[in-house]
């Protein structure tokens, strides 16, 4: 179970701070490339995750069969991830901009309040307790969320973003 609890981490981990990359570069280019863009997105994202967790702390008391129930949030983050982009279309369109960029907050804090969810249950399913190492289970969790996140924001930030500009440059 510990494997499968690393894997998740750092799937989710990548996730999270790859969609933080491109929710960054939507509202910069809403923005108009204002300097407080970072800010904005950092806020609404890092108050997504601290109300995530704290949901999935009452999640891991409350339910027992916590594979169940992380599948179904990931399933519904998924869901909500790809309605995104036609959110953001239609949104784009004649609004105001303050309007276009609420809605971006509140939807960027949901995203990351529905990854964050899974942190507490990953944490749950991949320590070990009978062992005694409690901080040394747990930081390995933590060790891959943060290996995915890096990966995230580099694969994401990087590489995809870089080959989409110039792919778009060409044609």
């Amino acid at each position: 179970m510990k494997y499968f609890a690393w894997c998740i981490s750092l799937l989710v981990g990548l996730m999270s701070l790859g969609q933080e990359m491109l929710w960054f570069r939507i509202v910069s280019f809403m923005l108009g490339g204002a300097p407080y863009a970072f800010a904005l997105v950092l806020f609404f994202f890092l108050l997504g995750i601290a109300f995530g967790a704290n949901l999935g702390k009452a999640i891991c008391t409350r339910y027992s069969n916590l594979q169940l129930v992380g599948g179904m949030v990931l399933i519904f983050a998924g869901f909500i991830d790809i309605l995104i982009p036609f959110i953001i279309q239609s949104i784009n369109q004649p609004n105001s901009l303050i309007e276009c960029v609420l809605i971006c907050c509140i939807l960027i804090f949901v995203v990351a309040a529905l990854k964050a969810i899974l942190f507490p249950i990953v944490h749950h399913l991949g320590t070990n307790i009978a062992n005694g190492k409690v901080g040394a289970s747990v930081s390995k969790v933590y060790f891959f969320n943060i290996i995915g996140s890096t990966l995230g924001s580099l694969l994401i930030g990087g590489v995809l973003l870089v080959i989409f500009l110039f792919h778009q440059c060409l044609f």
